[in-house]
């Protein structure tokens, strides 16, 4: 942050459920610590591991990544819908923002909105993109 003058608010660490199962004091520790820093702390590709929901609330995380498996479902079953609901109200109730992965028609994110999750990623947004040419679209050209 200090080499490259990154204001801590502009960073995001994504850990998966697996990498925080273990529960330890040093982890716990590690993350806090990074996280007062200002850091934002996210869970990936929720609902793919064991995650206790209790993990969630000690490790204090800003946003939820609902994994693609659960996005998937809102639009076939009511049950993928009630499940992606209650992911969101929990997620909330804990002070965590909630991420929308692997979102591929415009069906899914209406539904996601309507849902009140927070944002989306996946093919119905962008495809994915090389860093240089992301960083070319966005910086303005000289001349």
């Amino acid at each position: 942050m200090v080499r490259y003058g990154i204001p801590a608010h502009l960073l995001e660490i994504e850990l998966t459920e697996s990498s925080m199962m273990s529960g330890s004091h040093h982890v716990r520790e590690s993350l806090s610590k990074i996280r007062g820093l200002g850091i934002k702390l996210l869970v990936d590709d929720f609902g793919t591991g064991y995650s206790s929901l209790a993990q969630l609330q000690l490790l204090d995380f800003d946003i939820l990544k609902v994994d693609k498996a659960f996005t998937s479902r809102i639009e076939q079953t009511e049950q993928g819908t009630i499940l992606f609901t209650a992911i969101i109200t929990m997620a909330h109730a804990l002070g965590m923002r909630v991420v929308a992965e692997g979102v591929e028609t415009f069906n899914q994110l209406r539904i996601l909105r309507a849902l009140a999750c927070d944002e989306v990623q996946g093919y119905f947004i962008s495809f994915p993109q090389a860093a240089v040419e992301q960083q070319s679209a966005l910086l303005p050209r000289a001349g």
